[in-house]
């Protein structure tokens, strides 16, 4: 998705480029701030399940980036940020457990 969501942001949605820079930097600092707390949670509770929902949560939010063409729903601003902020919690799942495997 990395290089290519920009443009798919600009040309979809007809926004200019710091701005789609904007919205694909949001999954940054959800990642950031989500990073504690999955680190935390991956001390309690079996490693396996947290790289697994990181995994569905990934999947899900990645699947509504496409979702407006194929689902129905209307391609909007909100839609794509909110998809990225779903992925900055998904992905320290599936980073903070194996790191310890390494």
């Amino acid at each position: 998705m990395g290089p290519t969501y920009g443009i798919f942001l600009q040309e979809s949605l007809g926004i200019e480029e710091g701005f789609s820079g904007y919205i694909m930097g949001v999954s940054s600092l959800t990642y950031a701030i989500s990073c504690p707390m999955v680190s935390w949670l991956s001390s309690r509770i079996n490693r396996r399940l947290i790289v697994f929902l990181g995994l569905i949560i990934m999947a899900i939010s990645n699947g509504l980036v496409g979702a407006p063409e194929y689902g129905g729903l209307d391609n909007t601003v909100e839609l794509q940020i909110m998809c990225r902020v779903v992925r900055g919690i998904g992905g320290p799942g599936t980073i903070i457990p194996t790191i310890f495997e390494l």
